[in-house]
């Protein structure tokens, strides 16, 4: 018996149904729920005051174009889904088209009745769940997989029967994690917490742990830190392993040896007797928390040592109670004290010292400080963040760390939170704000903590003269608004750790994509476990966005569950440019089986090696794509560790990386500033602040004389002498910034206007009137009138010249004074010469004042008038 589906579940043209025959809603109840009384909504209430009235008014009308807003970007994906899923091969195989009209239908009319009765006030999560699961997902900038799992799941809903979804729920309990480890759960392990704030010596002791055991393994979050274990542990005389994601070091002498890795690549299968674990509580992160719960659950070790925040003791304990294992807990305290400024620095970049770190979190605003700064300060400025190459990294840190040697400021990311140990001795925020992916907030106490903690490291030249004050660490922020937040920050307590993140086995997800037809996308798949799986209170199941991208970009590649996994959890950093492309390419390698050289691959852009910077500009393009070319080399590399006969070129991709590091150091030693030239502009800002000072002490000694100490709200005055002080400095520095620029400014128009071959403005009759600067020098006015003779004297020889040439162009002494005017005009555009202010021009002198006698008396002029 053919079935056929009544003609008004058809659906074309695809967009949101306007029928209610397939509601869930019975046709009685959605008459009264979507009965709505005309005018009640802006009914106006005497009771009332008219500005509350106004505001409900604004805010009704706003949450009204927000509601239409979301319905229209919801009914543009769903259109856009409901063609990608209409010509994909899997429906056009599994479902006739009338089949598939009806199957898509219940998905349209559940959307609609969801913002009907949102529109009806009806909006509770109990009620109304699937608009606030559209709300959410359009929010974190999810919709598109969350109402592709929604229109799936409603197109596979009927081939599920209850005995298969019996079985896939079983397949999804994920309340006993540790038992995924059962030769791990067969040892009796003592788990050893180091807990306390930053520069506070946890990792220090668990290092001492591991160097006098017999064999031991450290995890860490980033290469950098597997490398300086690496270094550390083979300078002790152990036989050392290097095991990174992109990295292998494996010792030819011996078959014992001491093992340093990232926290992805630790050996859960290999026995040790010291392991040490650090930033555990990286295990609340969702993109790499799962790394860290499997570690702490699965390394085989008779001793772990779990290295990070306070914040992380009750659940580790909580964790450790579950897997019989005994916890024991040490806490530390500050090696060296921290200290929050009282006053924030400001935009002045003069005021900088040596041993200062400016936090910033975006990448062209840290490349646009490390100019701005080398040229303000005339100092050598480091730079560290996030998509920077490990090399490249550790040897900014190295010249930061040197003592005199030029470098004595650093701009970095938060990436300098963990990996790097800097001798700062003051962390300046830049703003207080950060861009998580999704967006812009407030940066989180645990954070403040976390970067603010790095000051306090301070090395200088002569280590036996170090004083209290630069052992001490400080803490300060650009805009006086952010330093309110940074303080509270370090004030607040932490907030507990509730819940660890873990990943679905690979096996779980080949077992339960078996239930779907070939072919069905691996994001759904991950997607529906999550929805569907059984959870323990302190863990939860992770589904990154970046695996649900790389999924997706996948997904029309003929490649299998497993391998599509392997190529979820690679660092594949979308967000730059050229990495999609070299995803799919290598991809197809693993799915054809051949052309995995890495000079053939034309995705490789190994052009940019041959490209040189130019400009600040061009710079800055140049190191962009310079990153990207080396986070692609770090893609091959990384996937030839996995599939060793699909990528041979593995050595010619790390002699190629090799190189990109070579350059990009090469690109950043360049000088952004002229030494001498900084080194002039300095001692005359010097100068003009010297003088300033003098002019402007009188008004903190009158402060100091006529207001005692403490806060005065009437007068509006700082509350302390040294705020006065301070505020006074400022003033100070502010003024003589602006002097400076304006002296800049004047330079660059007279330059200006040489280059256009324009006339200067000169004053008929007074050349040499200057407008006096106070910039503290003595010998002006002789300097003045040393150019005055020596110009008049050159003028002078210039006339003897063109007469003694000849009497003119006609030969009877006509055009003289033409030739004469173009010589004095060259004269006077050639720059002035020492002495006389660069770039300033004639000052037009008053006129004088006529005799006494002369001279009309006021009293006279007003009778007359």
């Amino acid at each position: 018996m053919n079935f056929r589906a009544p003609t008004w579940t058809r659906v074309a043209p695809p967009r949101l149904c306007r029928r209610r025959a397939l509601s869930t809603t019975t046709h009685l109840q959605r008459k009264t729920v979507f009965r709505r009384v005309e005018g009640k909504l802006f009914k106006f209430d005497a009771k009332r005051p008219l500005k509350a009235e106004m505001k409900r008014r604004e805010e009704t009308k706003r949450r009204e174009m927000a509601i239409s807003k979301l319905e229209q970007v919801v009914e543009e994906t769903y259109i856009r889904l409901f063609m990608e899923l209409k010509t994909s091969p899997v429906m056009q195989q599994q479902f006739r088209r009338r089949e598939f009209d009806r199957r898509i239908h219940r998905v349209n009319a559940a959307i609609e009745d969801c913002f009907l009765l949102y529109k009806n006030k009806i909006g509770l999560r109990q009620h109304n769940p699937l608009y606030h699961r559209l709300l959410y997902a359009f929010m974190y900038k999810n919709l598109d997989n969350e109402m592709r799992q929604i229109m799936m799941s409603s197109i596979f809903a009927d081939r599920i029967t209850s005995d298969v979804q019996a079985n896939m729920k079983k397949l999804t309990d994920f309340t006993t994690p540790y038992d995924w480890f059962p030769a791990t759960r067969t040892m009796q392990r003592t788990i050893h917490v180091h807990v306390g704030p930053t520069n506070s010596g946890k990792t220090y002791h668990a290092l001492k742990a591991l160097e006098n055991s017999k064999s031991g393994v450290y995890a860490g979050p980033l290469r950098l830190l597997a490398v300086e274990v690496y270094d550390r542990l083979r300078n002790k005389g152990h036989a050392c392993a290097l095991i990174t994601g992109e990295e292998v070091r494996i010792p030819d002498d011996t078959d014992r040896y001491f093992v340093s890795s990232t926290v992805e690549m630790v050996p859960l299968n290999q026995r040790f007797e010291v392991a040490v674990i650090d930033e555990i509580q990286m295990l609340s992160e969702k993109e790499r928390g799962n790394s860290w719960t499997s570690a702490v659950l699965g390394v085989q070790a008779k001793e772990v040592h779990l290295c990070g925040e306070e914040r992380t003791v009750d659940l580790i304990k909580n964790m450790v109670a579950y897997t019989g294992d005994k916890c024991v807990i040490h806490k530390y305290e500050r090696l060296t004290p921290l200290r929050v400024s009282e006053a924030a620095l400001g935009l002045s970049l003069k005021r900088l010292q040596k041993g200062d770190a400016i936090v910033a979190f975006s990448r062209s605003v840290l490349l646009g400080l490390r100019v701005k700064i080398e040229k303000a300060t005339g100092r050598r400025c480091a730079i560290v963040y996030g998509g920077m190459p490990p090399e490249v990294r550790k040897r900014q840190a190295e010249l930061f760390n040197t003592p005199d040697n030029g470098y004595d400021v650093i701009v970095a990311s938060d990436a300098i939170g963990m990996g790097l140990n800097l001798a700062i001795k003051r962390v300046i925020f830049h703003t207080k704000n950060k861009y998580d992916g999704d967006r812009q907030r407030d940066l989180h106490p645990f954070e403040v903590k976390q970067i603010a903690g790095r000051a306090g490291r301070y090395r200088s030249s002569m280590p036996d003269s170090a004083t209290s004050e630069d052992i001490c660490g400080y803490v300060t922020t650009m805009n006086f608004e952010d330093l309110t937040h940074v303080r509270s920050s370090l004030n607040a307590t932490a907030q507990p750790i509730r819940k660890a993140f873990i990943d679905a086995p690979v096996g779980v997800v080949e077992r339960f994509a078996s239930y779907y037809p070939p072919g069905t996308s691996l994001a759904f798949i991950l997607l529906q476990i999550k929805s569907m799986c059984t959870m323990s209170p302190l863990y939860e199941l992770n589904v990154g966005s970046e695996v649900l991208k790389i999924a997706n970009i996948l997904h029309d590649i003929p490649l299998s569950i497993a391998d599509k996994m392997t190529f979820c959890y690679m660092p594949a950093a979308l967000r730059i440019a050229g990495t999609r492309d070299m995803l799919r390419a290598m991809a197809k390698v693993v799915a054809s089986g051949e052309g995995g050289d890495l000079l053939s691959m034309p995705e490789v852009p190994l052009e940019y090696l041959n490209e040189y910077a130019g400009d600040e500009a061009a710079t800055n393009d140049y190191l962009e794509r310079l990153e990207s070319l080396h986070v692609i080399l770090n893609q091959y590399v990384w996937l030839s560790y996995r599939y060793t006969g699909l990528f041979p070129s593995q050595k010619t991709a790390l002699y190629v990386r090799d190189l990109v590091a070579e350059r990009i150091l090469a690109t950043l030693d360049k000088r952004t500033f002229d030494p001498e030239e900084q080194k002039k502009k300095g001692e005359k800002r010097e100068r003009r602040i010297a003088r300033l000072r003098e002019k402007r002490a009188t008004q903190v000694k009158q402060r100091k004389r006529f207001f005692p100490d403490g806060e005065d709200e009437e007068l509006g005055m700082a509350k302390t002498q040294a705020e006065a002080e301070a505020d006074l400095d400022l003033a100070i520095e502010a003024a003589a910034d602006a002097w400076m620029e304006g002296q800049r400014t004047a330079g660059e128009e007279e330059e200006a206007s040489l280059r256009n071959d324009e006339e200067p403005v000169v004053v008929p009759g007074d050349d040499e009137a200057w407008e006096e600067e106070d910039d503290g020098d003595d010998d002006d006015d002789d300097d003045k009138l040393g150019v005055r003779a020596e110009e008049e004297s050159m003028a002078a020889q210039a006339r003897a010249d063109i007469i003694s040439a000849g009497k003119g162009v006609d030969g009877h002494g006509q055009g003289e004074s033409d030739s004469l005017e173009e010589i004095i005009r060259g004269f006077r555009k050639v720059e002035a010469p020492a002495g006389r202010p660069k770039g300033k021009r004639p000052m037009a002198r008053p006129k004088p004042k006529p005799p006494i006698g002369k001279r009309k008396s006021k009293s006279k002029a007003s009778s007359k008038r």
